[in-house]
């Protein structure tokens, strides 16, 4: 396995996020469902041109890859139905969704390097071998979004179709969102809970994504009524405007940061000093994780429950949410589908 050598700088990482990288990196070279190490380190390349040159890239593994890539890096959220289905024609649903997900991965990995001022570690060494197909998978469907899924329409579940790929990009989710939000709820995290979705939320917005701005949004807005201050949503949208969050201006300013890939060394010594190494370190995670999840909802064409904007009104006009792509692709269920996803029957 190859080992992550980040630089130290302000912000050293943790023993865990290098050895998470390090896991994610080995089952990049290795062959997958559809793509074998060689291609999936190609696609890695692919996506790192297209980080670096803001166009559709040329070292993919083959002229669909590139094309699908391309999109996901720069442009995920004018993704449609017919495009999607157009690509799965020409690489498989596994191959398309693989990919995706890796793509999506890199995006996320490379994200988290740059923004902390260190440079992306070398790609490893592709794994000889053969593609193995996925075989059955039990309750695997359409289920209103472009791709076959597992469950509810959860970012957990976008990959659900590979399951392998799906436990590596799960793994990053979880230690990069997933363990802020629980444990700043319970007030152990060194952000608060509004940090911590105020980050998540001008990520989303700035890529574009309805389904994650939305939902975080929401929760942003409740996080700020338990801790007991009004917020001010325009401050997401325009940086002349103050949130109200603590160090809020300090945290979009870095988040905004990640949405350009760009190198993070000019600003992340601010955030250290105002809400400390940890927090800063958690600020540049999460914004990494939304970086790849806003890719995978928008490149997959998970809809929005159809009642869930009408929870917080003239906001979604007020950021331009409505004018999002994606905003009408809404699921329609019926009252007994509710009923049970209520009662998490």
């Amino acid at each position: 396995m190859m080992t992550f050598e980040f630089d130290a700088g302000l912000l050293p990482a943790s023993n865990d996020i290098t050895r998470l990288f390090e896991s994610t990196f080995a089952e990049l070279a290795t062959p997958g469902n559809r793509w074998t190490g060689s291609e999936k380190v190609a696609i890695a390349v692919a996506t790192r041109e297209a980080m670096q040159t803001r166009d559709q890239p040329t070292s993919g593994p083959g002229e669909t890859a590139n094309r699908v890539v391309g999109r996901l890096v720069n442009e995920p959220a004018s993704a449609t139905k017919e495009w999607v289905e157009e690509s799965v024609r020409s690489i498989g649903m596994d191959g398309y969704v693989e990919l995706v997900g890796w793509a999506a991965m890199i995006v996320a990995i490379d994200t988290y390097t740059k923004l902390r001022g260190s440079s992306p570690e070398q790609l490893p060494q592709p794994k000889p071998g053969a593609v193995s197909e996925v075989g059955h998978i039990k309750n695997l469907r359409m289920r209103g979004a472009w791709v076959p899924m597992v469950g509810p329409h959860t970012p957990r579940e976008t990959l659900s179709a590979v399951p392998r790929t799906q436990q590596a990009m799960t793994a990053l989710l979880d230690r990069l969102y997933n363990r802020h939000r629980i444990e700043s709820r319970r007030g152990i995290a060194p952000l608060t809970a509004t940090q911590v979705e105020l980050v998540a939320t001008v990520t989303s917005h700035g890529n574009r994504c309805f389904y994650c701005t939305l939902g975080h949004l929401t929760m942003l807005l409740k996080a700020a009524e338990a801790e007991h201050f009004e917020i001010e949503p325009m401050g997401i949208v325009d940086p002349e405007i103050r949130t109200h969050v603590p160090s809020g201006e300090t945290l979009v300013a870095l988040s905004r940061k990640g949405l350009s890939f760009a190198n993070g060394a000019d600003v992340i010594k601010e955030v250290v000093e105002q809400v400390g190494a940890e927090g800063a370190a958690c600020a540049v995670e999460v914004t990494s994780a939304f970086m790849m999840v806003n890719r995978l909802i928008e490149m997959t064409g998970q809809p929005t429950r159809k009642w869930e904007a009408e929870r917080i009104g003239s906001i979604v006009t007020e950021l331009g949410l409505s004018e999002f792509p994606h905003a009408g692709h809404r699921e329609r269920i019926g009252l007994v589908t509710r009923a049970k996803r209520r009662l998490h029957v």
